[in-house]
């Protein structure tokens, strides 16, 4: 108060040393720019949030008003200012770190090994995995290869328990995408963190595949579907040393350098591919075929995926299906 009796107005030097004179009274001091004036405030905080505005001498009763409506509706602002983006209620914190942990461990599933997804599970899961192996990542059956899942799907029960359904695209070892499955899982907290306690299938939904082919269909085109499946798979484990071993001389040639043909298969870091699926074979000769595939793109942790349309084409070599061009649909 003597500060503000003292002077009028501050300067930002003089406002520095009028706050540590009074720091000890919970005030600090700020301008108001009305108009082309700038009005020495004082800020004092009776409650966190609640402030109480306090203006110098000198100004007339009508300012005083217009200026204290002003600053009343300022102070209700307050709150939003500075609560909102740096606060987050309770109920957005759980619901933060239950979908952190839903992707943690279906991303975790992923993954070529077990390890990380057993690091998530709790002691009774994780003996279920090591007594039946069935939700290793890498198992007989295949293993997850997308995930997805409805926020408003997770159902909590009390504050150490909650479940989600999930829907999994998975795939054989060859990387073939064959059927979706839902399932619900239990998670529960153990100390701070959240553990998957519990898998449950709900449904499988296998996918169509190829349609039905004639006999004639089938016989001569089961080596070009076994070499489009070989090189598919080289295309979704990025590996330019096996898909070399497929193609024509013709099509490798079309990449100058080793260096471009590597970079080709090496793609893009984000997303990747995943998996594929087979979705349409054409045979136009006994030596001429092709082959429509769909490649998942996925980024790991996220949920979702997308599917990418490629086209395969194929010739009859001498001994083996040869493949002749690969390009991506639009």
């Amino acid at each position: 108060e003597r500060a503000v009796q003292r002077d009028t107005v501050f300067s930002m030097k003089k406002t520095t040393l009028s706050h540590q004179e009074i720091a000890g009274r919970k005030r600090s001091w700020t301008y108001a720019t009305i108009g082309c004036v700038e009005w020495p405030l004082a800020l004092e905080f009776h409650r966190p949030f609640s402030p109480r505005w306090i203006l110098c001498r000198g100004i007339s009763k009508e300012t005083f008003l217009k200026i204290t409506v002003f600053y009343r509706r300022l102070a209700v602002l307050l709150p939003c200012l500075f609560l909102i983006p740096g606060a987050v209620t309770r109920s957005e914190q759980s619901a933060d770190s239950k979908e952190v942990a839903i992707n943690a461990f279906m991303a975790a599933r992923t993954l070529p090994d077990n390890v990380e997804a057993r690091k998530l599970m709790t002691a009774s899961l994780e003996g279920n995995y090591l007594k039946g192996k069935r939700l290793s990542p890498r198992v007989r059956s295949g293993r997850v290869v997308a995930f997805d899942y409805n926020s408003s799907t997770i159902r909590a029960s009390g504050e150490k328990q909650f479940q989600v359904e999930v829907s999994c695209t998975w795939a054989d070892l060859n990387e073939l995408a064959y059927e979706t499955q839902l399932e619900r899982l239990t998670f529960v907290k153990v100390r701070n963190d959240w553990l998957a306690d519990d898998i449950d299938l709900v449904k499988k939904v296998p996918f169509q595949g190829l349609p039905p082919l004639s006999l004639e269909q089938q016989k001569a085109g089961r080596g070009a579907l076994a070499a489009a499946k070989r090189f598919a798979k080289a295309v979704v484990n990025r590996n330019p040393t096996l898909a070399s071993q497929l193609v024509t001389q013709e099509y490798q040639n079309q990449f100058r350098t080793p260096e471009a043909w590597e970079d080709f298969f090496a793609g893009r870091s984000a997303p990747r591919y995943a998996a594929f699926d087979l979705r349409k074979f054409t045979l136009t000769s006994d030596s001429v075929a092709g082959v429509k595939i769909g490649l998942y793109q996925v980024e790991y942790g996220k949920r979702g995926a997308s599917v990418a349309k490629a086209q395969i084409s194929l010739q009859q070599g001498k001994t083996d299906w040869y493949v002749d061009d690969f390009q991506l649909i639009k």
